[in-house]
């Protein structure tokens, strides 16, 4: 009986241990989609991990690229401040010309006036010479007052020079005279 006993012992130990064995089957079985859905996941993670990489580095070189661009606005302010300063220099410089502009323009009108006096005169004094130089045949010359005080010594000089006057006006061409009267 003690054979029997043992051999029955042995008995339901096999077939615990095959149930067990089945049993372990069983849950491998079952573990077999766990186990896919982890190396899956352990997939999944790589590919995560990567892509949280990746986009490290786009975060990274976007805020360089944030850096440079903030910096090159600041550039761009300080030159539009610079071109602010250099356009109101030019509008002073441009008021400026504008003024001088008018003021030559007065001054040439002015010139131009004193040019058609001055020809005027000549051709008056060129008229006055003939009338002169046709009433007696001899040129008359008005002699300032001052004379009438002067010393023998200032009369002499100042009629020495009344006579190279008139010889120098002898002198002139008619075709000159003309020329310049008829300005």
């Amino acid at each position: 009986m003690v054979i029997t006993n043992i051999h029955a012992e042995k008995e339901t130990h096999a077939r615990e241990l095959i149930e067990k064995g089945l049993k372990l089957e069983a849950d491998l079985r079952a573990a077999e989609p766990l186990r896919e859905e982890v190396i899956h996941l352990r997939l999944q993670i790589k590919k995560l991990t990567s892509t949280k990489q990746e986009l490290t580095n786009q975060v990274q070189s976007l805020t360089q690229e944030l850096t440079r661009v903030r910096a090159d606005n600041q550039q761009i302010l300080t030159m539009k401040a610079e071109i602010d300063k250099l356009h109101q220099e030019l509008m002073r410089v441009w008021t400026g010309i504008e003024y001088e502009k008018k003021g030559n323009y007065k001054l040439m009108e002015q010139k131009q006036s004193m040019e058609k006096k001055l020809i005027s005169m000549t051709c008056e004094i060129e008229k006055s010479r003939a009338d002169l130089a046709t009433m007696d045949g001899r040129p008359w010359v008005v002699v300032p007052c001052a004379l009438a005080f002067a010393t023998p010594e200032q009369v002499r000089n100042c009629i020495v020079k009344l006579q190279q006057f008139i010889y120098w006006d002898v002198w002139m061409s008619v075709a000159t005279d003309s020329e310049i009267c008829s300005r």
